[in-house]
């Protein structure tokens, strides 16, 4: 077994260990760490390495606190399959806005969105497993591709790839929140001509309206019983906000492709962080299962006397 040992890149104070025996050959330890193991040392204190020896400090570094968010679909990861959606069965009637959006249009681009996460998903698969079998370490495929000028590395194509269904994913549900909104709203609407509730983080804020109902569930109608609105809201906005996402590149799943990255509420990182790692099977069937409650509850919502 090879143990290293991480430290902070500017204080130097210890972080923790990692086995580093199934590391392919040629490959150099990774920056700021060291194989010197460092002292024993007493609660309040750190070690820190000066480059070559460790010293014994007061621990007076800041250390973010962290809390690991996994979510869970409700069923095995092997019962994921791809799912289509129908314009005529699965859909109800929308009104359109006149003169500026088209309700047919729309639904439309939520099923094309719908089947390219899915595909996607096999996109990232093959990232994920080229990226495993350590070709992109191999001088031939370095040889045969670091000179195109748009070639990314496997692990870069896969974190994007897992982006790109990310901001799909959260782009299919603002649809359908504002179709929800020309739903439940349509007075509202025709006289002010403003959708006044066009994305998730607005419904997630203000649960109590008709229109969260329909999307995160009541009594009245089905219910996102596995949080996935939640997860996906705050995973789209460590992407879209949050510089230590990038901090993320290097952590990619070992038997199962995962989505990673970390969240901090309103940029204060003196917040608990969010460190988001999801298996991506999971995150699928999470989205589809959701669409599909969502459509249902709007049907239902039209059934229902005003």
């Amino acid at each position: 077994m090879t143990v290293i040992f991480h430290y902070d890149f500017a204080d130097q104070f210890l972080l923790g260990s990692e086995d580093i025996s199934d590391l392919p050959p040629g490959v150099g330890l990774p920056a700021f760490s060291t194989e010197i193991s460092p002292p024993a040392f007493d609660a309040g204190f750190i070690p820190v390495f000066d480059g070559q020896n460790w010293k014994v400090v007061e621990d007076r570094f800041f250390h973010p606190q962290y809390i690991e968010i996994n979510y869970d679909a409700g069923r095995p990861m092997s019962s994921y399959t791809p799912k289509a959606l129908s314009y005529i069965d699965d859909f109800p009637p929308y009104p359109s806005i006149a003169q500026i959006s088209s309700s047919p249009l729309t639904v439309m681009g939520i099923i094309d969105r719908y089947k390219l996460v899915q595909k996607k998903l096999d996109q990232v698969l093959k990232w994920h497993a080229e990226f495993m079998q350590h070709e992109h370490l191999k001088l031939e495929y370095i040889i045969k591709n670091r000179s195109s000028a748009i070639w990314l590395d496997p692990s870069s194509e896969y974190k994007l790839e897992c982006e790109t269904m990310v901001f799909l994913m959260r782009r299919v549900i603002d649809s359908l929140i504002q179709l929800t909104y020309l739903l439940t709203n349509s007075t509202e609407f025709k006289e002010s001509l403003q959708i006044k509730i066009s994305e998730l983080g607005h419904v997630l804020k203000h649960p109590t309206t008709p229109l969260a109902a329909i999307i995160l569930g009541s009594d009245e109608y089905e219910a996102d019983t596995t949080n996935f609105l939640r997860t996906i809201n705050s995973l789209f906005n460590s992407f879209k906000h949050c510089l230590m996402h990038e901090d993320s590149r290097t952590l990619i799943g070992l038997d199962f492709p995962t989505v990673v990255s970390y969240f901090a509420k309103y940029n204060d990182h003196k917040n608990l962080i969010e460190f988001h790692n999801h298996n991506v099977f999971h995150l699928v069937m999470g989205f589809q299962d959701n669409v599909s409650r969502i459509l249902r509850n709007q049907k239902d919502y039209l059934k229902k006397p005003r």
